[in-house]
């Protein structure tokens, strides 16, 4: 049966170990929610999600107890969504490869740090490394703006039919876009990339979920639609041209 919430966000601490000023700073006393406490929780919303956001307003990373929170995840069958500015992802590389209940770790690179180059460097190398243990990595940069929903992608679902029985190759993706937006999309061989570039690109449709265009749904589209969106509003370089 379908769980009635795609994820759930859970704030495990509210401190950060970075001090940027387009973060809006809060009088609440840091704390540090303990692995007792997760544990309740998730006891409580496993029936109602499969998936857990690792964040709201603090660094996930500095949880003392991170590993025991992600062993609470795989004991209820939570699968976790982390977002980190990405400067102690090296430190806790160990711990985020080892388990299983990481699903996707976002990663702000617009943290202000004093070496920026250094901070990218590490941050990248590391990233790589997560993505060859099968976690999916996003790369997020921000304008300094709030920006609009250039792309909006809602529970993509890709279900390819065989010989020996349906593939799935896409299974609930939801992703935004915003205007003047820097991602990346990373993961290991065979894990859908491919297949959701080309339905972002229109190359390939959907099988359930919406793509929305500039806020416009393409569950309608004819394939004029299609023609004009690919003719004048994306472009390609192919895997066997780079």
């Amino acid at each position: 049966m379908k769980k009635p919430f795609k994820k759930i966000y859970i704030e495990i601490t509210n401190g950060c170990n970075l001090n940027c000023s387009f973060c809006q700073k809060s009088r609440r006393q840091i704390r540090e929610m303990t692995a007792d406490e997760f544990e309740k929780i998730a006891k409580d919303i496993k029936k109602y999600t499969d998936y857990v956001c690792l964040h709201v307003k603090g660094e996930p990373l500095m949880h003392s107890a991170l590993e025991d929170i992600l062993k609470v995840c795989e004991k209820y069958g939570l699968m976790a969504n982390i977002t980190t500015n990405g400067t102690l992802l090296s430190d806790k590389y160990k711990i985020l490869a080892s388990h299983k209940a990481v699903r996707q770790i976002n990663i702000s690179l617009h943290a202000e740090v004093k070496d920026p180059v250094s901070y990218f460097e590490n941050t990248l190398s590391t990233a790589q490394r997560l993505a060859e243990n099968g976690i999916y990595i996003s790369f997020r940069l921000w304008n300094g703006g709030e920006g609009k929903n250039m792309l909006k992608l809602t529970d993509i679902r890709k279900v390819y039919q065989s010989a020996s029985g349906d593939v799935h190759a896409l299974k609930g993706v939801s992703l935004e876009f915003r205007e003047n937006e820097f991602v990346c999309i990373l993961g290991p061989s065979g894990c859908g990339k491919t297949t959701l570039l080309n339905i972002i690109g229109g190359l390939d449709h959907y099988t359930s979920g919406d793509l929305v265009i500039q806020g416009r749904s393409t569950r309608d589209y004819r394939d004029r639609d299609w023609d004009i969106y690919r003719n004048h509003r994306i472009g390609f370089i192919f895997q066997s041209y780079n």
